[in-house]
């Protein structure tokens, strides 16, 4: 379903509570487009390009953030191969790239947590090799993350919350929340986890998935989620969720 508004190019969560958005396009001829109408949606891990691998650890929140979204999308299922990617990024890429043509304050990435990249109009558009292909979701690998399945842990700043409303970018929208406790809000605390509010669901209402309210806006029990795609070895994870802290 191809995307009828684009309302920025470049979607950030930030360590700050200020909004990070640029400017729409020239043109609405962005490539990206929901994935509501497709049966299978294909995530892939890539390697940074200073060489930084995914850990064993940090797949298994991506698997278990990837899962609680999977649960709630009926029409959907999620699968390790590609429509977009997970990538760990430098200073070569979370840094001031204003200039000429890019003056607007959202392309100073310099302490953005994560980047979803998917309108393929950035600064760096044209270099040798394209760096920074389109589709791709740049997680600050300079910020404290932690990689806790069982809650938030204080003075770091929560992967599974980060990697949830990245992903909620890349399947459905430029929108963010309003109200700091939604996961789509484009900000988080340190020592913080958020889960989904009616508004987080809207939001993917609104780019025509299919939604199970009950398993997006329910704070997960201790329990086991079941990851069962193609591609994806059959896991579970068991796991407690800690309350979440506001700011």
């Amino acid at each position: 379903m191809p995307k009828s508004s684009v309302l920025s190019l470049v979607l950030a969560i930030t360590a700050s509570a200020a909004i990070i958005d640029v400017p729409p396009p020239s043109s609405l001829n962005s490539p990206w487009r929901s994935l509501a109408s497709d049966p299978t949606v294909t995530y892939a891990f890539k390697t940074s390009h200073d060489g930084i691998e995914w850990t064993a650890e940090e797949k298994s929140v991506v698997f278990d953030a990837i899962a609680f979204i999977d649960a709630a999308l009926p029409d959907q299922a999620f699968v390790e191969s590609g429509d977009f990617t997970l990538r760990w990024g430098g200073a070569d890429f979370f840094k001031d790239w204003r200039g000429p043509g890019f003056m607007d304050a959202g392309w100073n990435l310099t302490d953005d947590l994560a980047v979803s990249y998917k309108h393929d109009n950035g600064p760096w558009k044209g270099m040798p090799g394209n760096p920074f292909p389109n589709n791709e979701i740049y997680f600050n690998q300079s910020l404290p993350w932690s990689f806790n399945l069982g809650g938030p842990v204080a003075g770091k700043y929560d992967f599974w919350t980060i990697l949830l409303h990245e992903t909620i970018h890349m399947l459905a929208c430029d929108n963010h929340a309003e109200h700091e406790d939604e996961v789509m809000f484009p900000s988080v605390g340190l020592g913080q986890r958020k889960y989904p509010k009616l508004s987080d669901v809207q939001i993917l209402l609104n780019a025509g998935y299919t939604v199970n309210p009950a398993k997006l806006t329910s704070t997960p029990e201790p329990g086991m989620f079941w990851v069962g795609v193609v591609g994806l070895v059959l896991i579970s994870v068991r796991f407690r969720f800690g309350r979440s802290v506001q700011d």
